[in-house]
């Protein structure tokens, strides 16, 4: 693998780690190797192959035994990768597909899904994205984890699987016959009764370590040294005996280990003897009978009985389908894991559902997947009714959520089987919320189990939020979760000083907010819970600002949020608070607490137009609706003039709160809107006329028609006004 380069944790030696291999278009490699490396090993100790050159064609005939070793592809997809000719689509992807290996693609870009999704492209497969900052949903890194966990091997695993193998046998080969190589391996592992036979088969020696130390250990492990004969081993570079010549032979001469000459390609043998000395007689592959005899010798080294053990079996199916010490072979894994299956062993079972959920080694197939995984359920479910065993349910559960949600839209409709819809997916993420409220309720509440809880009730939310029109779950039930995520939430973010804690006090309320208009007739049970979680929502900002240069106006924000009863309850100080907070969060350059702040803006301001008309009393709705038009035309005007201070330095962070600024000013122009639009229609409102003209006049003050977004955002609205006012 000399064109490759490799990367690890630590730089360690990269011998027996999981192999991922890393391709991108040549323009995005420099901003991608790394940040990817980073984020993978985090979590996992793998090694990272890739090559310095990405518009570098293979040469040679081993690149696709090379290749072919990989346990993962990741490929770091940009526009340009989608929409120009390089190798990364043409030769690595396509490669990858037809061998089964499963490949992650991170997106790097936003905007791209269409081009992304083309059948010539990436078509229906998930990807993950680093920059989705909705943190109600499960965050990119657990995605990443969870992912690189079903398809990489863990340390403590990897040494199970090493501990079932009857015997090794060292292979010695000249490394541009690598190709040869796992041809012989091949032909070993095809006789059943050397599938137990682990295989020395690569690099193995660990820089600044003795080459006489290691090799001695492997041989002294090994039952035997198998060498392949071909016309390369004597080659002697530079006048010099090659590697297994001056190496790698004289070692296994001097330990007296047995030798088993291969020869795969015609060779001298008077040559071969010369150069090699006392080396016994070849068995020649164009010879069937030497072929067995050869195989024979090696079966002889295997325990008879271990290939009815279940466990074994599921063992070895993991040693080839990750390339443990054998050669990648996905066809040898799924036989055992079916055999181990089929002796009701539930990590086989398990194994299956990976598999087919990540295309590993088969064709994807989510019904397949959902399939083993209602059988791991079913058996989980028979067992004892503990804390771990909940645990390992909840994980299925989990597991199984994410199935029925995954694919395409059409997979949101029922499937044949009635087991892919989203709700199902919902009513697995209940479940898994209800069992981890009985863990927490049967013992003391630990921090762990609580944040667990909030973990699954932040992904729940965020489907119901989406989709609870498709469950029949009632308006009270849905609320119900919600207001569990913003007690759970609450809870540890009292407790606990970590910004993520901190964050999920402020999101799951603002959540709550942003669910309870939805649905309901109950204006004033609504507005109460939206005071109220209002008020917690602001409670748990953090002070994470940088004023610069606005000393003056800052001092002054603080003076007026002091004054504030920190206590009352009402909703005038509540919003008024929520107001100063906002924008002390953006003189602060702190976007993300800003935005948030202008979200639970936009909510009041709704839900409060939303009570008092309900009320009829619209005296009060024109003062909300007159602080909403305030509110919004401050942050139109203090914006440009905060831009202007920021220096270059902060010009990612500008482009971040940029963004958020559009998208809040979005959101508070379209909650007014609707706002409007809902009094317009009641018979009973005041000055229809003056009223639509005002908004209008409003929301054309902020319409920019050089920027799509603002025109997207505004003229929708006024067409809704006029629509409404008719």
């Amino acid at each position: 693998m000399k064109y490759l380069k490799v990367k690890t944790k630590g730089n360690s030696n990269p011998k027996g780690k999981p192999r991922a291999y890393f391709t991108c278009h040549p323009d995005d490699y420099d901003k991608a190797l790394e940040k990817v490396c980073s984020d993978i090993f985090k979590t996992h100790d793998c090694a990272i192959y890739y090559t310095e050159n990405m518009a570098d064609e293979y040469t040679g005939e081993n690149w696709e035994t090379d290749l072919n070793q990989m346990n993962l592809f990741v490929i770091p997809v940009t526009f340009r990768l989608l929409s120009t000719p390089n190798r990364t689509m043409n030769i690595d992807f396509s490669f990858a597909k037809a061998n089964h290996i499963p490949v992650l693609p991170i997106m790097l870009e936003t905007g791209i899904d269409e081009i992304y999704s083309k059948e010539e492209n990436f078509g229906e497969l998930q990807y993950l994205n680093p920059y989705d900052y909705d943190l109600t949903a499960i965050s990119y890194e657990e995605k990443l984890k969870k992912y690189l966990d079903s398809v990489l091997i863990s340390d403590e695993l990897a040494e199970k699987i090493r501990a079932a193998f009857d015997a090794y046998i060292f292979l010695s080969y000249r490394k541009k016959d690598r190709k040869h190589a796992n041809e012989l391996m091949q032909i070993i592992h095809s006789n059943p009764l050397c599938q137990n036979i682990a295989i020395w088969y690569d690099e193995f020696l660990t820089p600044g370590e003795s080459f006489k130390e290691n090799i001695s250990k492997i041989l002294e492990n090994s039952k035997l040294f198998a060498l392949l004969v071909t016309p390369s081993l004597l080659e002697e570079p530079d006048g010099k005996p090659n590697y297994v010549m001056g190496k790698e032979y004289p070692e296994a001469k001097k330990s007296g280990i047995e030798i088993l000459p291969a020869e795969m390609i015609k060779t001298d043998s008077d040559s071969l003897r010369e150069k090699y000395n006392n080396i016994p007689d070849s068995y020649r592959f164009d010879s069937e009978e030497d072929k067995n005899r050869f195989i024979e010798t090696i079966s002889k080294l295997t325990h008879e009985g271990s290939e009815n053990n279940p466990e074994h079996n599921y063992l070895l199916g993991l040693a080839y389908l990750d390339g443990i010490d054998v050669e990648v072979n996905k066809g040898y894994a799924l036989k055992l894991f079916e055999k181990a299956h089929k002796s009701a062993l539930l990590e086989a079972t398990k194994q299956l559902a990976k598999m087919y959920v990540t295309g590993n080694g088969v064709e994807y197939d989510i019904y397949k997947a959902a399939a083993y995984e209602l059988e791991v359920i079913s058996k989980l479910k028979n067992t004892k009714n503990d804390d771990h065993s909940k645990r390992q349910l909840i994980t299925e559960l989990i597991d199984m959520a994410n199935i029925c949600a995954s694919g395409t839209e059409e997979k949101m409709e029922p499937s044949p089987q009635k087991t892919l819809s989203i709700p199902n997916a919902i009513s697995y993420y209940r479940e898994a919320v209800h069992l981890q409220e009985e863990i927490i309720n049967s013992s003391e509440n630990s921090e762990n189990d609580i944040r667990l809880i909030r973990k699954y009730l932040s992904v729940l939310c965020n489907m119901l939020h989406g989709w609870k029109s498709w469950t029949n779950m009632t308006y009270d039930e849905v609320i119900k979760y919600y207001e569990k995520f913003a007690k759970y939430s609450t809870d540890l973010g009292k407790l606990s000083d970590f910004a993520e804690d901190i964050f999920y006090w402020r999101e799951s309320n603002y959540c709550l907010l942003k669910e309870l208009h939805y649905d309901s007739s109950d204006y004033e049970d609504v507005f109460r819970k939206t005071i109220e979680a209002a008020k917690a929502a602001i409670k748990s900002g953090c002070d994470n600002y940088d004023f610069c240069h606005e000393e003056e106006r800052v001092s002054w924000l603080q003076k007026k949020i002091s004054e504030l009863d920190e206590n009352a309850k009402d909703s005038k100080t509540i919003t008024k608070k929520a107001s100063l907070m906002a924008d002390l969060a953006f003189l602060g350059k702190n976007y993300g607490l800003w935005r948030d702040y202008a979200r639970l803006l936009d909510i009041l301001y709704y839900n409060g137009v939303c009570y008092y008309m309900y009320l009829k009393d619209y005296a009060k709705v024109c003062i909300w609706l007159q602080e909403c038009y305030l509110k919004l035309k401050e942050f139109r005007e203090i914006f440009p003039e905060s831009m202007e201070r920021l220096d270059i330095s902060m010009r990612a962070e500008f482009d971040i709160g940029f963004n958020q600024y559009k998208t809040s000013l979005h959101l508070v122009s379209s909650g007014s809107v609707n706002a409007i639009c809902s009094l317009i229609k009641q018979p009973n409102t005041p000055d229809k006329g003056t009223l639509v003209d005002k908004a209008m006049r409003e929301l054309i003050q902020n319409y920019d028609k050089d920027d799509t977004f603002m025109r997207d955002a505004i003229i929708p609205g006024l067409r809704k006004m006029i629509e409404a006012s008719n």
